[in-house]
């Protein structure tokens, strides 16, 4: 009686030739997905109802409040354009070194303070998020860590700055949002008056020192003047030689008339007498003239060193009042500048507690716990397909080596 012996054939021997091992495990995932495909459907159902279940009662929803802000239009302080229009005026009275650099050159941005940690550190502390956020006091770093998790902030180098804070709370998110604009530009104002400062102590020194050469100038102006009799040479030169020319043209003219009567009359007559009299008077009034002390002029005898001095003096003065009236102005908007509260950000929309939560999406909590069950899964199968076939194939090499031991 012949024995017929029962052998089971893999799919994979029946076609021609050995399939390739990675062949076999995709056949193998195939297999192993259609038997199982039901069971993982049923599964990530299962585990997207509790993840939505969770979401909905068990985690705090998050509202997001947005502040929209924009830099001032022009970069330069009033003070840059100043200085700038003064620049060449400078260059002649040696404070050029206060022409500084422009703002776009300044080494810091708006979006640099904003984003600061001193600007967080003011958020923190005005609205305690180490309690918000159940962290240990002390632990900046984390708390730093958990603010950052719920700020968001979007720039762009023309157009607008974007501020967004997600908080279980509306209200303090919209606060928040706001207040940071607000911490940004109180810093702002405070490097604008620290920035300035430097240049307002030089400038002020500076017009101290020509307010006070300026005024002794002034104070010579005055002496010399009041020395001299010096005011406008200009037309008190006119004057003082047309009443000297007249002066002595009637000095002269008396003189003729007196020795004309003294020959005709004598010495001693009435009329004689009464005509030397009006002479000694144009002669006194003709040397008062040249001495300046007529009201008229200065005196001709000091005149041509007056003139000298005056013309000294003068440009003296004339240089002092040009440097002042330059540095006044900025002396005075270096001390508006420090003083000014312009926000450095300005406000295109506040924000305002939100009515619509922003995080988490159920729905997006969904279809994540959906396919990412689906994905493990199929990683799963992947994983069972290879230890199958790699345990096939040991089992073929194993019985092999026993076979080819054995013979």
């Amino acid at each position: 009686m012949e024995t017929t012996s029962i052998q089971r054939h893999d799919p994979a021997e029946s076609m021609e030739g050995p399939l390739p091992p990675g062949q076999i495990i995709l056949f193998e995932q195939y297999r192993l997905l259609r038997r199982t495909w039901w069971w993982v459907l049923i599964l990530a159902l299962i585990v997207s109802a509790g993840v939505w279940y969770y979401v909905n009662n068990h985690v705090t929803p998050e509202f997001r409040a947005t502040a929209v802000s924009v830099p001032p239009r022009k970069s330069g302080t009033p003070l840059d354009n100043l200085l700038g229009d003064f620049s060449s005026g400078l260059k002649s009275i040696s404070i050029s070194k206060l022409i500084g650099r422009k703002s776009s050159e300044s080494g810091y941005t708006t979006f640099s303070i904003l984003t600061s940690d001193a600007i967080k550190d003011s958020l923190i502390d005005a609205y305690d998020l180490y309690q918000v956020y159940e962290i240990p006091e002390g632990r900046r770093d984390l708390v730093y860590g958990a603010l950052d998790g719920h700020l968001e902030l979007e720039n762009d180098l023309e157009g607008p700055i974007i501020v967004s804070i997600y908080d279980t709370d509306p209200e303090r998110a919209a606060n928040m949002a706001n207040d940071l604009i607000r911490f940004t530009n109180s810093m702002l104002v405070e490097l604008n008056r620290v920035e300035t400062e430097p240049i307002s102590q030089f400038i002020a020194g500076r017009y101290e020192e020509l307010q006070k050469n300026h005024d002794e100038v002034a104070a010579k102006m005055r002496e010399f003047m009041h020395r001299t009799n010096i005011y406008e040479p200009e037309s008190q030169l006119t004057a003082t030689a047309t009443a000297l020319i007249e002066a002595r043209v009637h000095e002269s003219t008396q003189r003729a008339l007196v020795n004309m009567l003294e020959h005709m009359l004598g010495a001693d007559d009435p009329a004689v007498t009464q005509q030397k009299a009006l002479l000694k008077q144009y002669q006194r009034e003709q040397k008062r003239l040249e001495a300046g002390r007529a009201g008229v002029g200065p005196s001709v005898s000091s005149l041509p060193e007056g003139l000298i001095e005056y013309a000294k003096l003068r440009q003296d003065y004339e240089v002092s009042a040009e440097l002042m009236a330059i540095v006044e102005p900025m002396y005075q908007q270096t001390l508006f500048d420090e003083q000014r509260d312009i926000p450095q950000l300005l406000f295109v929309h506040e924000a305002t507690p939100p009515a619509v939560k922003a995080r988490p999406k159920p729905s997006l909590a969904l279809l994540s716990a959906f396919f990412g069950t689906l994905l493990i899964s199929y990683v799963i199968i992947a994983f069972t397909a290879f230890f199958r076939s790699f345990n096939r194939r040991y089992r073929v090499y194993r019985q092999s080596f026993i076979d080819n031991k054995s013979s």
